[in-house]
């Protein structure tokens, strides 16, 4: 199930016959409560909305107060803490963004003090996001080999393959995340819709996105808590828009995005997307400069 998350249990007299036994995080060495909160908090997380990331943070801190040495609450709280960072989440979580970036790292480290596949993927989407990109797509790799079927870890590649420049790599993480868990369509989709923008797919990026919403209606809105969210997804609706020949449409949904985000612009929007290769860099500024997006 989505919300079962994965660890590496070590038992020093098999380490000592060279055996190495990976088994998912709800059966660790931790305590039993701790591992309750966990799963718990784990659910609220793959519900994908603002008010349970709020009840995640709950059931992680509770976590943490349980079993306080434990790798996998800081790994689980550095996840939530860098979601709410990344999709501008971070006011349900009580803190400010710079805080919510601070939190994550300080958890980082503490959870790759005893590293989880958890933790390596949160190394990972923070290397990528600091445009790391080697280091990145290692962390990813690592994490994989630990839990090849956990679909954030394959979700998480697929971003650091996108931003690397290789989408086309990205689409078979992504097809291979659906496979382990198709009820989180809503977040197939939107790591899909960036995969298929730039390997020049605008007609299926705008498909893996309208499939999206649809799975998860209050997920992705322009209307819906936008004052004190970003929408990722819709930034690359409006691009595959404008690429697709769609260009009043997306001129409109500009305008309802910019109802929101008055300070909205292509340079700003730039900054968030740390891609490797030139070529991308003009193929999406160009699409959001056709859709309206002031410079």
């Amino acid at each position: 199930m989505a919300f079962l998350r994965y660890s590496v249990i070590r038992i020093p007299a098999l380490l000592l016959l060279g055996f190495a036994l990976a088994l998912p995080a709800h059966v660790y060495a931790g305590s039993d409560e701790a591992q309750v909160f966990l799963e718990k908090g784990w659910q609220q997380f793959h519900k994908h909305r603002p008010a349970h990331y709020a009840m995640a943070q709950r059931f992680f801190n509770q976590a943490k107060e349980a079993d306080p040495d434990h790798a996998e609450t800081d790994a689980a709280l550095a996840a939530l803490y860098w979601r709410g960072y990344d999709e501008f989440w971070f006011n349900v979580l009580g803190v400010g963004r710079s805080d919510a970036r601070l939190l994550a790292k300080k958890h980082l480290e503490k959870a790759l003090e005893e590293p989880t596949a958890r933790a390596y993927e949160v190394d990972c989407r923070m290397k990528s996001f600091r445009a790391k990109h080697e280091e990145a797509l290692a962390a990813c790799r690592k994490a994989l080999a630990l839990a090849p079927e956990d679909p954030d870890i394959r979700h998480a590649m697929a971003l650091a393959l996108v931003y690397d420049g290789q989408p086309e790599e990205a689409l078979l993480h992504i097809d291979k995340a659906r496979q382990s868990d198709p009820q989180m369509e809503d977040y197939h989709g939107y790591y899909e819709v960036m995969a298929r923008f730039f390997v020049g797919d605008s007609t299926g990026a705008i498909a893996a996105l309208e499939k999206a919403i649809s799975a998860n209606p209050g997920l992705w809105t322009f209307d819906e808590g936008l004052q004190s969210a970003t929408c990722n997804p819709c930034i690359f609706l409006i691009a595959a828009l404008a690429d697709n020949g769609r260009t009043e449409e997306a001129k409109r949904l500009v305008k309802r995005f910019m109802d929101h985000h008055i300070d909205w612009t292509i340079t700003n929007e730039m900054y968030y997307r740390p891609l490797r290769l030139e070529t991308d860099i003009e193929h999406l500024t160009n699409a959001l400069r056709a859709a309206g997006v002031p410079e």
